[in-house]
């Protein structure tokens, strides 16, 4: 299955896109864009396969999981698999969760992007970019992403959207 998402916005404290996966929209979230520094920048732009994996991860649903895979852009499943220490590894396809600060390196799905693509970071205590209703998003992506089949994304930019 081929996956697109379409970043629609670069801002200051956030990465914002569009997923699109058969028929159905889901909104991302992610870090802003540093440069591909590990667990702490947004994925680079280009082509990806999405490799099963197992997570401990609280905010992966049953702990099976999708690793992002794309030697060309120096992101990798494991650890063991990179050429030098800069590579990045363990970039989540998606996983729960509100606000960047909830994605190190991952990319995090939601059902909606709230009024004015702000919500209230309680833990916080600002106003931020945010996504809503991402535990659901994220059980129907992985009802919808079957293990045993090939599945890949692309991620692009929405014309308009500048690092």
């Amino acid at each position: 299955m081929n996956i697109i998402l379409e970043r629609i916005a670069y801002l200051p404290c956030s990465t914002v896109g569009v997923l699109y996966l058969n028929d159905e929209k889901f909104y991302t979230l992610e870090q802003p864009w540093r440069g591909n520094k590990p667990f702490s920048s947004c994925v680079p732009d280009g082509s990806y396969e999405l490799l099963p994996d197992v997570s401990e991860k609280k905010s992966v649903p049953g702990g099976v999981c999708w690793a992002l895979h794309s030697p060309a852009n120096h992101v990798y499943q494991y650890a063991t698999d990179r050429l030098v220490d800069s590579d990045r590894y363990q970039c989540l396809f998606v996983h729960v969760g509100n606000f960047a600060r909830n994605f190190q390196g991952c990319i995090g799905a939601g059902l909606e992007l709230p009024h004015n693509d702000m919500i209230y970071d309680s833990k916080e205590k600002v106003w931020v970019n945010g996504i809503a209703k991402s535990t659901t998003a994220v059980k129907r992506i992985y009802e919808i992403l079957v293990v045993g089949t090939k599945h890949s994304l692309e991620i692009i930019n929405f014309e308009g959207a500048k690092l």
